[in-house]
């Protein structure tokens, strides 16, 4: 792996995430590198170092492949004034810097290079707003440098870094290093088997609680993405085995344990045992008893059906079929229905018979939704009654 110092010159991209970015560095021999790293951007003009490799692009040439980056230190009053400028504190402009630079003098540069910054505390003349802003930054550029290290070290992308510590703080790496898996919580894109390599580096193998449980919280998350609530448990088992490849009869006696401590549910069906996440199994059992409560209010719409249907037919120069006509009729009779059918079936033109004879029958609220943007335009456009997504439905 090389190492490579020296000035952001310029930030070419950062998508939106803040998990990639490409940049040109200005190294100490005045050469410009072209860099690449899954990582939060370094800001123009700051001093770091980049590790990685060099690569060739087919398109843009050769290139920097950098696996981690480390904001240097400033070792003169110049770059000490652009590395304060750079921490991109509110308030923090040109004056307050100099303020800062005018009271410690030289002895800013021991400050920042042995990340003292409780000492900055001590400045005369800034608002204590800003010198608390001040402190936790450089506290935490600290704390980002050491995790960078950390990460590195186990030869891990330190894209990740900022993600850790917004939520562990000042504890960051003692947190990973007691639990390596926490970071499968805190950081949704990471794989489960970069937390596990981790973990065998810090000596976490085989049937560990840790290791057995961050396996388990893996799978019972994934089923969500499968279409599943649940799993029946030699399923769970079979799956945790293939996943940690440890001893069965330490996986069974865990997931037995937990059941018994309340931490997963279970529930049998013909003779199979399935098991639960606990919020799975609470939503799907509240879903059962809200529709269960909601059929107990149905209330038949008031409205003659059969007229309606000939009018409708009539009015938009169709006709429907027998199914259509049963899915309609049960809608107006039930309060909670499915309609089924593959593409070209009439799903849509039932839809937008239902809007107008729920109209007509004197409905007060109407509201169509659907899974994406796309779909929720076509079903407005379809049925002239004005749709919107189910994420916008439920959170306004």
């Amino acid at each position: 792996m090389d190492a490579i110092r020296g000035f952001v010159y310029r930030t070419i991209y950062e998508n939106t995430q803040r998990t990639y970015c490409v940049f040109v560095l200005k190294d100490y021999n005045e050469e410009y590198i072209t860099c690449t790293g899954k990582f939060e951007s370094p800001k123009e003009g700051e001093d770091i170092e980049v590790r990685g490799r060099y690569v060739e692009h087919e398109k843009y040439g050769r290139q920097f492949d950098a696996t981690s980056v480390e904001k240097l230190k400033p070792d003169n009053m110049g770059a000490a004034k652009t590395y304060l400028m750079n921490l991109g504190i509110k308030g923090f402009g040109e004056k307050s810097v100099e303020k800062v630079l005018d009271y410690f003098g030289i002895r800013i540069l021991e400050i920042l290079r042995e990340e003292r910054p409780e000492e900055i505390k001590d400045v005369p003349g800034l608002r204590k707003s800003i010198k608390d802003e001040l402190f936790n930054t450089l506290l935490g550029e600290g704390i980002l440098s050491d995790l960078n290290h950390f990460f590195e070290s186990h030869h891990i992308s330190s894209k990740w870094s900022r993600t850790v510590y917004t939520y562990y703080g000042v504890q960051s790496v003692a947190v990973i290093e007691d639990n390596p898996y926490t970071l499968l919580r805190v950081a949704p894109d990471m794989l489960f088997g970069t937390a596990d390599t981790l973990a065998e580096h810090l000596g976490i193998t085989g049937s560990d609680s840790r290791r057995l449980e961050a396996g388990l919280e893996w799978i019972l998350r994934s089923l969500d993405n499968q279409g599943h609530t649940c799993l029946p448990v030699d399923q769970l088992i079979g799956r945790l085995d293939d996943l940690l490849q440890t001893d069965a009869d330490d996986i069974a006696n865990f997931i037995e344990g937990l059941l018994e401590q309340g931490a997963l549910y279970s529930t049998y069906y013909e003779d199979i045992l399935y098991i639960y996440p606990p919020e799975m199994y609470v939503s799907e059992v509240e879903s059962v008893h809200y529709t269960k409560d909601f059929l107990l209010e149905a209330d038949p719409i008031s409205l003659d059906i059969p007229s309606f249907i000939e009018k409708f037919e009539a009015d938009n120069h169709i006709t429907f079929g027998d199914a259509q006509k049963e899915a309609i009729q049960l809608s107006f009779f039930e309060k909670f229905s499915l309609i089924t059918g593959g593409p070209g079936t009439g799903k849509t033109t039932i839809i937008k018979a239902l809007v107008k004879g729920f109209q007509l029958g004197g409905l007060g609220r109407i509201i169509l939704c659907a899974p994406t943007g796309r779909a929720a335009k076509r079903l407005t456009e379809a049925t002239e009654f004005e749709a919107t997504t189910i994420h916008r439905l439920l959170v306004p």
